[in-house]
This record gives structure tokens, sequence and C-alpha cells, in this order.
């Protein structure tokens, strides 16, 4: 079984690594329509990065297209499809200013890097990333925006990165119904060490919804509850218990003048 498993975490890094970076999608583009279509890229956009998607979806502006724009799809080192979509972007992609290639110095790879490393420092696990290039409106450079995502897909967090140096344009976003899931171990050789928690934060960590996080909190309230409840019954009982008792033992002592009931130590107790 762990030899399966091995092979399948093996598979699975194997196949992710053959994941193109955004650059080299450009580069397949390039390589079939010639250097002059780099001058018409409008945005580039990869989903589900782990950490680099299995796709890229590039768009074109492509003034004879319907809808101005030519979309390309790269998968596995190739064009898997091309097309001019008459909807989705003549307000919104169609009208973004044109991408200045020359001032890309930042592929996705290194955008991840930028993303992991900042979701470290924030002690914020994710699983997946979804990516889009295009022009930062303030300077005009190329930029990245990161979406960051759990294991269920829920975004956690976001950023964005200069893609001319690579230099953060706005800090990470913790979505706020993220969770961060500590990560618990101990030491395997000293059987009296204490537990020790540590928060995993970056890629393929783990993160709590709300909805988890209350529903414990709900728990853990009802059995306190329960708890202070069955303890102050106990302790009730107790008290009328000892009271009566007191109340027997002072008759006892008046009448003959010992007092065996009622003491708070009594003997052979």
């Amino acid at each position: 079984m762990k030899k399966l498993a091995l092979i399948f975490v093996l598979g699975a890094l194997t196949a992710d690594s053959m994941a193109a970076t955004a650059y080299e999608a450009l580069q397949v583009v390039k390589k079939a329509k010639g250097d002059g279509v780099l001058q018409q890229l409008v945005e580039v956009r990869g989903e589900t990065g782990q950490p680099q998607p299995q796709s890229w979806t590039i768009l074109m502006s492509d003034p004879a297209a319907r809808g101005g724009i030519r979309e390309f799809v790269v998968t596995g080192g190739e064009i898997a499809s091309e097309r001019t979509p008459v909807r989705g972007y003549s307000v919104g992609t169609g009208a973004l200013p044109m991408l200045n290639f020359s001032r890309l110095n930042l592929d996705s790879d290194g955008a991840f890097r930028v993303a992991n490393a900042d979701a470290t420092k924030a002690r914020l696990g994710f699983h997946s990333v979804d990516y889009t290039l295009r022009t930062n409106d303030a300077d005009g450079a190329p930029m990245w925006a990161l979406h960051l995502f759990d294991y269920m897909g829920a975004p956690v967090g976001n950023l964005r990165v200069s893609a001319e140096d690579g230099k953060i344009v706005r800090a990470l976003q913790v979505d706020p119904d993220a969770r961060e899931k500590p990560v618990v171990e101990t030491t395997p050789a000293d059987e009296d060490s204490e537990t020790k928690t540590h928060f995993k934060g970056g890629v393929f960590g783990f993160v709590e919804r709300t909805s988890k996080n209350v529903g414990t909190s709900v728990k853990d309230a009802s059995v306190n509850v329960g708890t202070t409840v069955k303890d102050t019954s106990i302790n009730v009982g107790k008290t009328v218990k000892k009271t009566t008792l007191n109340v027997v033992g002072t008759v006892q002592e008046a009448l003959t003048g010992e007092r065996t009931i009622g003491q708070d130590n009594p003997p052979g107790q």
C-alpha cells in the first residue's frame, strides 16, 4: 500500500512538472503565429495551478475578429484550440490595453514563489492558484493577479505581483472565511515528550472553513454546558446532604452531649 501511495505521489509530481509556465505557453503561440503576435497580447489566464496549471488561455487583440479578441488555449506544449469569441470580451477584456511583452520579466513560476513565500509568512495554507497576467493600470507594467484556493476549491486569499520587477503590488489579502488548520506532531522517540503544535503555511497546506469552526465551537459549547449542569447538580446534592446531617448532629449533641452525626471528618471515614 505504501509503495502504491508513493507511486501515486511521484506520478502526480511528474505530471505537474510537465505543466508549462505562462512564458512557455506564449512561446508556443509565437512559434505558430509569428513574432508579431506577441505585440497583440492582452491577457494570459491559468486556473487550478499546482503550482502551474495544465493549460493557459491567451487573449490577443484582433480588430478583424467579431468580438475584437482571438483566444488561444495552450495545453501540453501545443495549441489545443483557437477561436474568436463574440461575447464575454467586447466590453471587459476587449477594452483592456495590450500588454507590453518587452517589460515581462517575471514568469508564472516566479509569481508562484512570491505568493508561496507571502502565504507562508502569513501562515496561510493553500492548495491551488489561479493566475491572471494583465497590464497594471497604474504604471502600464505587466502584473500578476494571483488567487489562492484551499483543497475544497474555496478562496483563501489573493495578491498582486509586478511581472516587471517581482515586487508585491498589493499584499496578500486573506479571505475572511479562511481558517488555518494546525498540524499536530509529537516526537516518536520520546513517549513522554509534550505534544507540539505548529502551523503549516504555503502550498498544499490545509485550511479550515468558518462553517467547520462554528460546528466545532457549538459542539464544544454543548459539552461544556452539559458538564457544568452535571457538576452543579452533584454539588447541590452534596450541599443539601451535608446541611441535613449537620442539623441532625446539632440536635443529637444537645440531647446527649455527644456528637457523632454531621461531623466534617467522622471517625472511620
